[in-house]
């Protein structure tokens, strides 16, 4: 991909002498599909908050208080950041 896009560079350099413009525009397009793979910590984050939340659910119906105490504080860390997250 970036070979292609420096071929593609020095091709319009040759031609139109506009590469810094044609550069930002294809680097931004090759980002944006590049987004596409990229994971949403967001996502994750909820997703390991729902997971630690099951685990605390779990130890609390086994009567493991502490255990349930455990991962409930863990749990509420992990919302904190992704509360920061997504404020920021």
């Amino acid at each position: 991909m970036i070979r292609y896009l420096m071929y593609l560079q020095v091709k319009l350099t040759k031609y139109f002498g506009a590469s810094a413009i044609v550069q930002v525009s294809l680097t931004n397009e090759a980002d944006n599909m590049l987004s596409l793979l990229k994971k949403d910590p967001a996502k994750q984050l909820n997703k390991a908050y729902q997971a630690i939340l099951e685990q605390a659910m779990q130890a609390q119906r086994k009567g493991d208080i502490k255990l349930y105490s455990e991962l409930t504080d863990k749990a509420e860390g992990v919302l904190k950041k992704l509360e920061e997250y997504k404020l920021g």
